[in-house]
């Protein structure tokens, strides 16, 4: 079976050749189109291969035999397709290719004639997939055969995670839909005169829902599973992920205008452009290792290979650049009044905060004795930018619509509010860049509801307002989740012994019992501790595992929520002795970040199953709204 994988891929790269070679000279293109389907429906063949000797447990395989084993669950057997460098890269190419074969059949099955721009889609395709092909053909071949071994050498403890069977393909589908949008706005561009395809116009918002569904679904993974006491640890992977998720948001505001004839194609070819490339500047990060990352693949080979192949996507999207910026455009002009500036500040504010970040991420790169960067840097460049977009965009967004003899009194009563805040007693002993921040984030609440209170009536009666009110109002509760379990975290750690205690905000953990299990395949560490909180105590258990065939330690925490607030209990390390290292942290405010991604989830999926932000019926009420 594994020779069958290694032929399909082979056979995907042969076709991928002939479809560029037809598009280009054959004296129709339907030639070429086909064999662009079936190069992407050889990659689908190849994943089912891999798939099948995953779940077989076909060990004379070493992807098999370096990620599963036989006892390892089935769900994890699957999952173990992307938790490697080459089943990552595979797991991408084939949503790439899901991707284009159902925009192919909707296309074929309700007759679409628009060959220029199954055209853009089916050479962008190939592009992008023969670049993975040539990876996983030359460096990472993910069917490379081993001698036979009765068993493999196991799933990473870390990765056997509800989180991580979600995380890796969310995130490749959403990058893959990136692709299409890029496609679209490319097809666009080149053929300004052709009717704009409300299929293709809806990507972009489809990507940013799935995208953003896995970049929580990986938070909540590395908050469950790696014993940082967090969810965000400002990794390169994880910055480049975020990069790409500020650039989309921003491009979703552009397009909005777009479709408003508020701006040319320009702009948004150039921030989808840069959309692409930060994926693939990612990509690159996660497997060449020239940062340092927990996410990293790396190898000698990827280390050579990557860099070049990040060099030719950049002179494709700078190529592309040049091509679009060489055009003519023209807005056409529909007799309405001049746009406001105003309503270009958000995006203008998440470009610049992506390339913010982009610019720290690499700053190790060329750092010659300059300052260290450190999470804290992140989080105040981070916060200060942050603070911005959410301050322009909650004020856009409610005094548009208020009249003038409201807004000052609106305008009045947020800033008492926010200049209140900051001294309230109960914050004073926070840093002072957080009790600003909380000011901030009170001013765009208090707004935004004294702007619901006075447009009550015409927000409730437009569901596509409501939907965009909803994701405002979640944006700020997920800056005040943001301000409570980064800005106003407690964390401490201490080596105990039985009948001694560590203390943390309101609670105290004293050390009762700890169990220790030798086994075969594993050592554990079990610690029972009982956990007094000013009314009342409970007993409960953290755990840390040592794995070794693999020789790696993994600690299973203990999480206690409340509306309020969230402790995590974790230890580090333990000795037979009886003593632990125990790690504890106290977040504020969990429960609103979570309900704040939750809000913007549902509306923006609610918003894109209404035909996304702008659709023909209420154009022109998005023309009325940004004028």
């Amino acid at each position: 079976m594994g020779t069958l994988g290694y032929i399909c891929l082979i056979s995907s790269f042969v076709m991928g050749i002939f479809c560029l070679i037809l598009l280009k000279f054959a004296k129709t293109r339907n030639y070429g189109l086909r064999a662009g389907l079936i190069s992407n429906a050889f990659i689908l063949l190849t994943s089912l291969v891999l798939f099948y000797l995953l779940v077989t447990s076909d060990f004379s395989i070493e992807y098999v035999y370096k990620n599963t084993d036989r006892n390892l669950p089935l769900i994890y057997k699957i999952s173990a397709f992307w938790s490697g460098s080459a089943g990552s890269l595979l797991l991408w190419a084939t949503c790439i290719s899901v991707v284009y074969i159902i925009i192919y059949g909707i296309f074929h099955f309700k007759q679409y004639s628009n060959r220029q721009y199954m055209v853009c889609l089916t050479a962008t395709t190939i592009i992008f997939n023969l670049a993975f092909l040539t990876v996983l053909i030359l460096v990472s071949n993910p069917f490379k055969a081993v001698g036979p071994s009765s068993n493999g050498f196991g799933l990473s403890p870390s990765l056997q995670s509800i989180g991580m069977i979600f995380h890796p393909p969310l995130v490749m589908l959403a990058y893959s839909c990136f692709f299409a949008a890029f496609s679209s706005m490319l097809y666009e561009t080149l053929y300004p005169q052709s009717p704009e395809l409300s299929i293709t116009g809806r990507l972009p918002l489809l990507a940013w829902i799935i995208l953003t569904t896995g970049i929580v679904s990986g938070g909540i993974w590395a908050y469950r599973e790696l014993g940082w006491g967090g969810y965000w640890n400002w990794d390169p992977i994880e910055n480049s992920a975020l990069v790409t998720w500020l650039l989309s948001t921003a491009y979703l505001h552009m397009l909005q205008l777009k479709r408003s004839n508020a701006i040319s194609s320009r702009p948004l070819t150039a921030v989808i452009s840069a959309i692409v490339f930060s994926v693939l500047f990612g990509t690159g990060l996660a497997r060449s290792g020239i940062l340092n990352s927990v996410h990293a693949y790396s190898s000698h080979s990827s280390k050579i290979f990557f860099p070049i192949l990040l060099i030719i996507a950049a002179a494709a999207v700078l190529a592309v650049l040049i091509v679009v910026f060489r055009r003519k455009t023209e807005l056409k002009d529909t007799g309405s009044e001049p746009v406001r500036l105003y309503i270009y500040i958000p995006p203008f504010l998440l470009i610049v905060t992506a390339m913010a970040i982009a610019l720290m991420t690499v700053y190790p790169l060329f750092q010659i004795g300059g300052p260290e960067i450190t999470e804290k840097t992140y989080d105040l460049v981070f916060g200060i930018f942050g603070l911005a977009i959410i301050l322009a965009s909650s004020a856009i967004f409610s005094f548009r619509h208020l009249s003038r003899k409201y807004r000052a009194a609106v305008w009045a009563a947020s800033l008492l509010s926010g200049t209140v805040t900051s001294f309230l007693p109960s914050f004073a002993a926070y840093e002072s860049f957080t009790r600003l921040s909380l000011s901030a984030a009170v001013i765009c609440l208090i707004s935004l509801l004294l702007g619901l209170l006075v447009n009550i009536n015409s927000i409730f009666n437009d569901s596509r307002l409501l939907m965009l009110f909803i994701i405002h109002l979640s944006i700020v509760l997920i800056a005040f989740g943001l301000i409570g379990t980064r800005g106003m975290k407690i964390e401490t750690s201490s080596v105990i012994d039985k009948n001694s205690s560590i203390s943390i905000g309101k609670y105290t953990l004293e050390l009762d019992t700890l169990e220790v299990i030798d086994q075969p395949e594993k050592k554990t560490w079990t610690a029972g501790l009982s956990c007094w909180d000013g009314k009342s105590t409970r007993a409960l258990d953290t755990s840390l595992h040592f794995y070794k065939k693999k020789k790696v330690y993994h600690s299973k925490e203990f999480i206690i929520s409340s509306f309020n607030e969230e402790l995590y209990i974790n230890i580090e390390n333990a000795a037979d002795d009886g003593s632990v290292l125990l790690r504890v942290s106290l977040f504020k405010w969990f429960s609103l970040l979570w309900l704040g991604i939750i809000l913007m989830i549902l509306a923006s999926s609610i918003l894109y199953a209404g035909g996304g932000f702008v659709t023909a019926q209420n154009l022109h009420k998005v023309k009325n709204s940004i004028m």
